[in-house]
């Protein structure tokens, strides 16, 4: 669980020569929990104060696009706008990482900072504090009444070690720990997700839960009406045998059929009564299947937003809600991410995953949308209009990229032609839905396309993204 404190010591190590004198820049709150910072050389540093794992690294791409209001955040964007990254380093065999940052305050003086993160599970925190140590901000404080109180004003102390360090590991590499960091992010993405998108992810959820208690009561309308259906038929068998039926008959017998009666009512007034149950029921039906069939559109719009917005990059969805609506999550509901069809298709042949698109909206949401890794392979027919594919593969032999070719061919209507790929991060969209603009390719030219292919695309179906 995280690094312990001899670990941490080689990694600042590390850190301090890839990044020092390197400036920090556009602070982000991924969420309550994470940071990120922008580097001016070494694309970004991420610090995760997960309460189990906290551990901080550096990564390609930054989590999020817009930062959470949070006085902390604002305190970065203010202090650490060009602050530059002096030193990196441990103190006294402690889980304790100190970054020291030489910015300009307020009266362009340059000032010192210090970023002190506390990379001690159950309890970590982060701090920043002045020249003189003093805490400036942190994102937990304490009270007076702590042994080591955390409030503003006072000088920082690091925590009491506890334990026996000598036992502890000093193995380190500082390949495989950003490789554990890595694959973290997409959970750490998906929490980000949860948090900006919060109001609209419950909204849908609440809604395809009101849509199933909705659904749930039409049909079982439908199936109460669908009772008396039959009922213009016992109408008629009354007037087809009226002489022999009694005044006060409670029930007639028509051939082991037994026909309820309101003795109240003549037996012509029975016969008008199930002509007409029979004719409500008819509409009732009628009505039931057209709210049906509402409701269930209803719960599809949503359960597709809901899905949509689980399985789309943030930065895509942030443009997204811009364009609907001025950068207001809700603004995603007047988006194509409702529509029907916005959901590509998915087929899966020799334990390989392949996803395309059949129009211009599931190319847009495919490509422009989707998350998925830069690195992938995206293939489209050459000089025509057709279907956008993805491999949804690491490094994919030669066969692989031939049936992807062969797959984006059937999905455009196509048995032979050329087809061009790329990794997916080559991609731009262009000035129409689902054009897309390549910076870069390959391509491959398919003469003919096995029958075992062709099966293979018959099985496709509308993909569940996650």
């Amino acid at each position: 669980m995280g690094l312990n404190a001899f670990q941490l010591e080689k990694y600042a190590s590390c850190l301090q020569e890839r990044i020092k004198g390197e400036y920090l820049s556009k602070a982000v709150m991924i969420e309550e929990s994470a940071f990120s910072f922008s580097l001016s050389r070494s694309g970004h540093l991420l610090i995760v104060l997960d309460a189990n794992d906290p551990f901080v690294y550096l990564s390609s791409e930054p989590l999020g696009v817009t930062s959470l209001n949070h006085p902390l955040a604002s305190f970065f964007r203010k202090e650490f706008s060009h602050a530059q990254i002096l030193d990196v380093h441990t103190e006294k065999e402690d889980r304790i990482l100190y970054f020291e940052l030489e910015i300009v305050d307020d009266i362009f003086q340059k000032a010192r900072r210090t970023l002190v993160i506390e990379l001690i599970p159950h309890r970590p925190n982060l701090l920043v504090l002045d020249e003189k140590g003093k805490i400036l901000i942190t994102r937990r404080y304490g009270s007076l009444s702590d042994p080591r109180p955390i409030l503003k004003g006072l000088v920082y102390e690091a925590p009491e070690k506890k334990g026996d360090l000598s036992k502890l590991s000093h193995d380190f590499s500082y390949e495989a720990f950003l490789s554990s960091c890595l694959e973290k992010e997409t959970s750490l993405k998906d929490k980000r997700k949860h948090t900006r998108f919060k109001d609209l992810l419950s909204e849908a959820q609440s809604k395809i839960k009101a849509s199933d208690r909705k659904i749930k009561a039409i049909k079982k309308d439908i199936e109460q009406a669908k009772l008396h259906l039959k009922d213009g038929q016992y109408g008629t068998y009354i007037y087809t045998f009226l002489p022999s039926i009694h005044p006060e008959a409670k029930e007639m017998d028509y051939y082991g059929e037994i026909i309820p009666l309101d003795p109240r009512k003549s037996a012509i007034e029975n016969a008008e009564s199930f002509f007409l149950r029979a004719k409500k029921a008819k509409v009732a039906v009628t009505k039931g299947q057209e709210n049906l069939e509402r409701a269930l559109n209803e719960k599809e719009k949503y359960e597709t937003l809901l899905e949509a917005i689980l399985s789309s990059e943030e930065s895509a969805l942030e443009s997204l809600a811009k364009e609907y609506g001025i950068d207001k999550s809700n603004a995603l509901l007047k988006s194509p991410l409702t529509e029907k069809g916005c959901l590509p298709y998915a087929l899966t042949y020799q334990g390989v995953t392949y996803l395309f698109g059949r129009n211009a909206i599931q190319n847009d949401y495919l490509s422009f949308l989707y998350a998925t890794k830069k690195d992938r392979l995206w293939f489209h027919v050459k000089d025509q209009r057709g279907a956008h594919l993805i491999l949804q593969k690491d490094h994919p032999t030669n066969e692989e990229i031939q049936h992807a070719c062969e797959f984006a061919l059937l999905a455009s209507k196509l048995e032979s032609g050329e087809v061009q790929y790329t990794e997916h991060k080559f991609v731009k969209r262009g000035s129409v839905k689902g054009q897309a603009v390549l910076k870069t390719y390959q391509s491959a030219l398919i003469r003919e396309i096995p029958e075992e292919i062709k099966e293979a695309f018959l099985q496709a179906k509308k993909a569940k993204l996650k």
